[in-house]
């Protein structure tokens, strides 16, 4: 008898299911272990000059130069933007993981 009371109340607190993310009352399915390692690797340097590019013009990334100034002068800014996107990936977003 007390191990059916144990059993009928661990099965009441169990959770079958992984932590998800919930955001305003929706529910969101986890990522695959794939996906979430795929999230800590090092960006590369043909899929930030891709995003740069597919851009528009004329928009800014906050203050300062806009994307045209980043599509035009790539070979100049590159070595300095992959740079910064390497430190952030190590120094900020993966310490927060």
């Amino acid at each position: 008898m007390k191990n059916a009371i144990v059993h009928f109340y661990e099965n009441l607190v169990h959770d079958d299911h992984p932590q998800r993310p919930v955001l305003d009352g929706i529910f969101y399915d986890a990522i695959s272990m794939e996906d979430a390692i795929d999230l800590k690797k090092d960006f590369l340097e043909e899929e930030v000059r891709t995003a740069i590019n597919d851009l528009g013009k004329e928009k800014a990334p906050g203050h300062g130069f806009n994307v045209a100034f980043f599509q035009h002068y790539w070979d100049v800014v590159e070595g300095d933007l992959m740079g910064f996107f390497i430190v952030f990936m190590r120094e900020v977003f993966l310490k927060k993981v």
